[in-house]
Parts: structure tokens; sequence; C-alpha cells
């Protein structure tokens, strides 16, 4: 009873902290999403977790992590950008071509932006600071993370999977290995057997 009660807690607390990465992760945490979904579909693999709780949490940790920072860029976007401007990070004429392109290509930039470590965060800035539709917004980075989000869960616990064949492989060939020793041993012994016998032989009809 107890030991099903630590293990129920523990798992829930599993789901708890991975919601809690991702959001981090989200709004601009030094941990790429990648390694926690990594991580996520591996214990999946391993039994810990279940697969519609795991996928379910983890976009809801990355929406709403993504949601911040848009709200960040709406609301200190502008602050923001003048920081970088006052630093000389971003050149006045770049600056505008970058929003140039968002206005035109702002949606898929959002979309695309998933697939990449480093520009996810700061896309959901850029697209609170150039304020694109709240609701545009969250669909386009949905359908982002609908695609990429199961995709690195599903591989993780494949490479898993993959592993546990490889060591399976390793264990058959090593069996494999010893009954192929053995059986040269035993062909070994009876030749050795035959010539010692075929010299007794030899030595009696002399």
């Amino acid at each position: 009873m107890m030991n099903n009660f630590i293990i129920d807690f523990s798992q829930q607390f599993s789901y708890t902290i991975a919601f809690v990465l991702l959001f981090l992760s989200g709004v601009g945490f030094p941990l790429p999403e990648e390694i926690v979904l990594f991580v996520l579909g591996y214990l999946i693999f391993l039994g810990q977790m279940h697969w519609w709780p795991v996928i379910i949490l983890s976009l809801a940790g990355i929406l709403l992590g993504d949601i911040a920072g848009y709200f960040f860029g709406l609301k200190k976007g502008e602050w923001l950008i003048n920081l970088i401007k006052v630093k000389r990070f971003l050149p006045e004429h770049l600056f505008y071509k970058v929003e140039k392109f968002f206005k035109k290509h702002g949606n898929w930039a959002v979309f695309f932006a998933r697939f990449f470590v480093g520009f996810r965060f700061y896309m959901c800035i850029v697209a609170g600071y150039f304020k694109m539709p709240l609701k545009k917004f969250i669909f386009y980075d949905v359908l982002g993370a609908i695609l990429w989000t199961p995709f690195i869960i599903f591989l993780s616990y494949h490479v898993g999977n993959l592993a546990l064949i490889i060591m399976d492989a390793k264990r058959i060939t090593h069996k494999i290995y010893i009954v192929v020793g053995i059986f040269f041993l035993i062909i070994l012994l009876i030749n050795f057997l035959w010539e010692i016998l075929s010299d007794d032989g030899e030595n009696q009809n002399v």
C-alpha cells in the first residue's frame, strides 16, 4: 500500500517537474526543451511515465512558456529593442529588415522557430513586440509544438528500445561465441583423441 503511494507520488512529481522545466525553457531558462523531452521519452520507455500525460503536460508547459514570452515582448519589447540598439547589437537598418520580414512572414516564422534551438524564445518576444494577434500566434506556435514535441519523445522512446535491442544482440552474440568455441574445442578434443588412438594402433601393429 505504502509502496504504491510512493510510486504514484514520484510519478506525479516527475510530471510536475517536466511541466515546470518546459515552462522555464519557454521563458528563456538556458535549458533546451529537447533535453527535457528526450529524458521524458526515455522514462516512458522505462515504464516510469505514460504517453498521454507526458505529451499533454509537455505541450501545456511549452505553450504557457511561449505565451509568457509573447506577453514579455508585448509589454517590454520596446525597452528590450532600445537596449539592444543602444548596445549596437542590432543596427537600425537590420532591425527594419527584421520588422519587414516578420510582418510579411511572421506566421511561418513562429511555426518554423519551433524546430531551431535558441530561436523559438526570441521569436515569441518578437511576435509580441510586433503585436501579432494572440490567437494567430497561439495557432502557429501550437501547430509547430504538436509536430515537434511528440516527435522528440517518440524518437527518444525508440532510441531506448534500440539500445535494449543492441544489448540483447550483444548477449545473444556472446552466447553464440561461447557455443561456437565449445564446438571447436570438442572437435579439437575428438581430433586429439583420434590421433592418440591411431598412434596406439600403429604401435601395436608394429
